[in-house]
């Protein structure tokens, strides 16, 4: 990570093994060099679940972290609430916006992907 060089790394591994911790310490790494870092999760549900995660994790060590999602049903207001949350206590910094997000700097992207196995029972 510390080359000029752009790059493009596969990370394969059980559950369990420690994908993302090897992705935490990456995206704290960017963010230490005065990059942004997003995760991109397949679903809505895969998103949460990564935000509720991490977010308590990286907030240790000084390290803001939004949940942006796409989703137009918002279950009671919730996903909105902590949007505005987020753009409050972030004035200043790039917001999202109709049509995709705008980073400022943008040093480091996770993608992760979910796969069905194509296993069946019966």
């Amino acid at each position: 990570m510390a080359s000029p060089h752009p790059m493009h790394r596969l990370l394969q591994g059980e559950v369990g093994s420690g994908k993302t911790a090897v992705a935490v310490a990456a995206l704290l790494t960017a963010v230490q060099g005065g990059y942004q870092g997003v995760v991109m999760a397949p679903t809505e549900v895969l998103a949460e679940q990564h935000y509720l995660g991490l977010e308590p994790l990286v907030r240790l060590v000084g390290v803001r972290m939004a949940l942006l999602t796409s989703s137009s049903a918002d279950r009671g207001g919730v996903l909105a609430r902590r949007r505005r949350r987020t753009a409050e206590r972030d004035r200043g910094h790039p917001c999202p916006h109709p049509g995709g997000v705008r980073f400022a700097r943008l040093g480091l992207a996770v993608v992760d992907e979910q796969h069905d196995s194509g296993c069946t029972s019966g």
